[in-house]
């Protein structure tokens, strides 16, 4: 009985101090950020349909993204916001209110005013309330989800 008891402690001395060991490691790994999703994840910028965003860049202040109309007709831009993925709606102010957007034209919007930390990913929506044609009784929102690596 002596002999299957020194071979269950010793066992579970081995392999427990292995155990501690890999805890240790995946401790540190944890802690220096290497295992962190977040940093593993592409940057991405997916709009709305009818509309394409063909570039963008995550500055500490917020996005500047490049929006293409696909819609096949002019749109006019109501208002204009980008809202952090933690922290309050900030409204940008170009391009301004009542800016038409035509059919295939690229405009570039500008976002300033969020707190990100270069190096961390940034995340949020940008918000564009259109409307089309010459009616403004009805208004259209694209939102564009934005998540990359501050610059």
């Amino acid at each position: 009985m002596a002999k299957k008891a020194q071979a269950a402690m010793e066992f579970l001395m081995t392999y427990g101090w292995a155990i501690l060991v890999v805890l240790v490691v995946i401790g540190a790994l944890a802690y220096f950020g290497v295992l962190n999703p977040a940093k593993l994840l592409p940057d991405k910028c997916t709009a709305t349909a009818g509309f394409t965003c063909s570039d963008f860049v995550m500055n500490a202040g917020g996005p500047t993204v490049k929006l293409i109309n696909g819609m096949g007709q002019s749109v006019t831009i109501s208002s204009t916001t980008f809202t952090p993925s933690a922290g309050t709606a900030i409204t940008l102010t170009a391009p301004a209110s009542g800016t038409v957007w035509k059919s295939g034209e690229a405009i570039t919007f500008v976002a300033s005013g969020a707190t990100f930390t270069p190096g961390d990913k940034g995340k949020g929506t940008l918000d564009i309330v259109y409307y089309t044609g010459g009616d403004s009784t009805f208004s259209h929102t694209l939102s564009v989800d934005i998540s990359g690596t501050v610059q």
